[in-house]
């Protein structure tokens, strides 16, 4: 059943978005991009899956001002790496928890709930080893530029963390057995309400982002996240691409969790059609009929 609003209400509600608009536009303009690379404050902080669904660029991560180390965080947000004019801006909080709770879904809905813990302090300690060897291969990386001289001895250093770093993800990524009784990788899903899924420790939750996520391309009001297969029986009917889905953020940001539509494939020409919106002035005339009505969709 259509919705019947005053002509003068319509308005009134068309300069609230347009000013909500200018605000969100002068508070983009106001935030700092957090540089620290070597240490990930979020959960997609420098993980390069995640992109702006408007220009391609990857996403970064702001603050509302500079970020120092050792110093309580200020408030952190996520937006378009090259402030691209059509792309806003959320809370990061907000977006790790919403891809973390799909993550948690797809799983407690794949795989049956490990009968025991096992040894989740150990499976951590793997993660942080491998948050360190990635941020010693950034600053490696960065040391190339001015140190060519050590060109061969930091190639090698570089080849030899690679190739810990597969083994030990290699490792992990075994944890996805269905038979396993024992699984200190899925445990803490079964066991973390949704609401409290930004609880867990932050090691555990990026290397879960890593394990399960292609790509994620962000729009102002939802998120298109590309999921790769879990399980064999997945990659029969997903392809090694994986499954696309959307998380509705409108929806999301009242309700505190993700709403997965019943059809939660994505088809790319869906996502073409998405046009910028056109800013436009909202003028209320002095006198405006009270009992003027206009329909509203």
């Amino acid at each position: 059943m259509k919705k019947k609003m005053t002509v003068r209400e319509r308005l009134l509600e068309e300069k609230r978005k347009q000013e909500e608009a200018e605000r969100g536009k002068k508070f983009r303009q106001n935030l700092v991009r957090v540089k620290i690379i070597t240490r990930p404050f979020t959960v997609l902080h420098g993980i390069p899956i995640f992109y702006c669904g408007y220009c391609g660029s990857p996403m970064a991560l702001f603050s509302s001002r500079p970020v120092q180390i050792g110093k309580k965080l200020p408030p952190l947000y996520y937006a378009c790496r090259k402030r691209c004019p059509h792309s806003g801006f959320h809370r990061a909080e907000f977006i790790d928890k919403m891809l973390l709770q799909l993550i948690q879904r797809r799983i407690t809905e794949n795989f049956p709930e490990p009968k025991e813990q096992g040894d989740y302090e150990a499976l951590l300690k793997k993660f942080k080893l491998l948050d360190k060897l990635h941020s010693e291969r950034l600053e490696l990386l960065n040391k190339m530029h001015y140190a060519s001289y050590k060109r061969d001895e930091i190639l090698r250093q570089l080849s030899d963390m690679k190739d810990e770093i597969n083994s030990i993800q290699e490792e992990i990524h075994s944890l996805f057995s269905s038979g396993a009784s024992e699984n200190p990788l899925m445990n803490p899903l079964f066991n973390t309400p949704p609401e409290n899924i930004n609880e867990l420790d932050l090691e555990y939750r990026r290397e879960l982002v890593k394990l399960t996520t292609r790509r994620i391309r962000f729009f102002n009001e939802f998120l298109i996240a590309t999921m790769l297969p879990l399980t064999e029986k997945e990659k029969e009917t997903m392809g090694s691409m994986g499954k696309t889905y959307n998380i509705n953020l409108r929806v999301a940001d009242r309700a505190g969790q993700v709403e997965l539509p019943s059809k939660d494939e994505i088809e790319k020409s869906e996502v073409a059609k998405i046009e910028p919106v056109v800013e436009k002035k909202v003028e209320i005339p002095d006198k405006v009929p009270e009992d003027a009505e206009i329909e509203f969709e």
